[in-house]
């Protein structure tokens, strides 16, 4: 799992109810970049990796199939930028484009592709929703 992450904590929470129901604690290996935990789990050093499921998406497209979603998807927020407060001409350019693209069907298929269409925004884009 990657340090800084939200997984983190939800690792630490699981591990814990894993010992207070008398089973084996969960060996938790942290990683500094989420490429470090990906590799681990594709060279047999880990047995699996915790992550957003946009990112583990991306480690099965990235590693060819080498790693299999497991699982369901909770917890999961729509997407978003963050860009600068003072770059106010950017956020809306982005927000435009995104409007753009979900009008087009463009968004969707995008999503699709990499498995990821459970984070869609569900309402216009909006700046500081």
């Amino acid at each position: 799992m990657q340090t800084g992450t939200v997984q983190a904590e939800d690792i630490a929470a699981r591990n814990q109810r894993c010992t207070d129901a008398g089973k084996p604690a969960i060996t938790i290996d942290r990683y500094q970049a989420q490429s470090d935990a990906t590799t681990a789990v594709v060279s047999g050093k880990d047995d699996a990796m915790l992550a957003d499921s946009p990112v583990s998406a991306y480690a099965v497209k990235q590693t060819n199939d080498q790693l299999t979603l497991v699982g369901d998807i909770y917890d999961f927020a729509p997407y978003g930028f963050a860009v600068n407060n003072d770059q106010q001409a950017l956020a809306e350019v982005l927000r435009d484009a995104t409007k753009s693209i979900i009008a087009d069907g463009t968004y969707e298929a995008i999503l699709a592709r990499w498995g990821v269409g459970h984070g869609a925004i569900t309402t216009d884009p909006a700046i500081n929703p």
